[in-house]
This record gives structure tokens, C-alpha cells and sequence, in this order.
């Protein structure tokens, strides 16, 4: 089997550091390739891109690729008054009844 391994600029972000610049039909070519296969997927909390998959699942009924995966979180200090969540999602083809949180505790697990 194919795992994809998935870490594209964050959606609604700066991207301009990016040589090719990536258009919203980019991102949204890459969660169409993810909607039937496992893969692991890099985000954060900056980005609009889980945000974008709920929306569009809950308001015109299409296909979330996030749905079902497993979500780890893990805080980001920048400075004493700043900081992020980077975000990777993890959804196998065949996603058994038990999932367990391979990380230490500092990440926080849920399943989306």
C-alpha cells in the first residue's frame, strides 16, 4: 500500500517564500487525491484548511478527507505571549475500532 506523507504551505497563510505559488485548486488537487487513500498530513492552526473541509462537508455535502482521520496536536511556543498548534492528521485505508496515541503526553489526540 501507498501512504501519501503531505505537507503543502497552510491555506490563508503567507506563501510567498514558496517558489511556485500555490493557487486554492492546488490545495484543493491535493484533498482529492487524499479522499480514498492513507496519508499523513501537516497543518497548523494558522491554516483555514480543516476549517475549509468542514465547512464544505457541512454546507453542500461534499466529501470531507479529513473525516475520520486521526488528529495529533501539538503546542508551539514562539515567544512568552505567542504561539501556534502544528497539527498532522493521520487516516489509514483501513482505520481499525482502536486508536492509541503513539506520542508522549505533551500531544493531544482526537480523532476527527
Amino acid at each position: 500500500g501507498v501512504v501519501f506523507f503531505v505537507d503543502p504551505p497552510y491555506l490563508s497563510t503567507e506563501v510567498g517564500t514558496y517558489q511556485n505559488y500555490w493557487r486554492l485548486s492546488d490545495y484543493l488537487d491535493v484533498l482529492n487525491v487524499l479522499k480514498d487513500n492513507s496519508y499523513i498530513y501537516f497543518t497548523s492552526d494558522k491554516s483555514s484548511i480543516i476549517e475549509l473541509c468542514d465547512w464544505l462537508e457541512k454546507n453542500l455535502e461534499a466529501n470531507n478527507p479529513f473525516a475520520g482521520s486521526i488528529q495529533y496536536d501539538m503546542p508551539v511556543k514562539v515567544n512568552h505571549n505567542a504561539g501556534y498548534t502544528d497539527i498532522m492528521l493521520y487516516k489509514p485505508k483501513y482505520v481499525s475500532s482502536v486508536s492509541r496515541n503513539i506520542y508522549s503526553s505533551e500531544y493531544n489526540s482526537i480523532t476527527v
